[in-house]
């Protein structure tokens, strides 16, 4: 009795270690197949774009229908679908994103679920204002006059002027007569004196020699 009732212990632990690991297995293929939850997708503007057909999703599992959901912003999303009783979208359907995973293309057509992001738009340059640098006033250099040394033209020493003293010319010395000057007037009027002198002295003898004369002859 103990046995049997240590066996139906271990038989009811072991089914729910079972159910443990099937609920697990469940829970991390959900996850696998949604890996970006987290990325904030537009809600509109969404097409089928491309079929992937009935494949096994990357992560395991069954083979299910896979498709692109494309936006015209640049998304491009892989997705796959969640009710096989019904069909799939067709290529061009537009969808809505009614959470944050699910895309609904119409109550006739499977629930498509995202299971990544493929592409993202282009990201957009943002214009950040920047500071316009407001116009300094920039100074001007002057101009520093240089001083250049302009070569002085060398003095070429010329040719010294002697002072020479310019001796007027020597006249030649011409010796006066003896007696000084006017020695010939001076000779010319003793000569006449004496001449004079002489003619009275002859006069007065002639005269005298005449008076003896005539008192001889009375």
């Amino acid at each position: 009795m103990l046995k049997l009732t240590l066996k139906k212990s271990l038989v009811l632990k072991l089914c729910v270690l079972i159910a443990a690991v099937v609920f697990l297995s469940s829970l991390a293929s959900q996850v696998s197949a949604s890996p970006l939850f987290q990325t904030v997708l537009p809600s509109e503007g969404w097409s089928v774009c491309q079929d992937l057909g009935v494949i096994p999703l990357p992560g395991g599992g069954e083979p299910v229908q896979q498709m692109v959901m494309c936006s015209g912003e640049g998304w491009r999303i892989h997705v796959f679908c969640t009710e096989p009783q019904k069909p799939a979208p067709a290529l061009n359907t537009s969808c809505s994103m009614v959470n944050s995973t699910d895309f609904w293309c119409g109550d006739t057509v499977q629930v498509l679920r995202q299971y990544e992001v493929l592409a993202t738009p282009a990201a957009t340059e943002t214009a950040t204002p920047t500071n316009t640098p407001l116009p300094t006033s920039t100074p001007t250099p002057t101009a520093t006059p240089t001083l250049t040394t302009t070569p002085q033209p060398s003095v070429t020493p010329s040719a010294t002027l002697t002072a020479v003293s310019q001796t007027p010319p020597s006249t030649p010395f011409v010796r006066p007569p003896p007696g000084g000057p006017g020695s010939p007037q001076l000779f010319f009027s003793i000569l006449a004196i004496l001449g004079g002198s002489s003619l009275m002295a002859a006069s007065f003898l002639l005269g005298k020699r005449r008076s003896g004369i005539s008192a001889s002859r009375q």
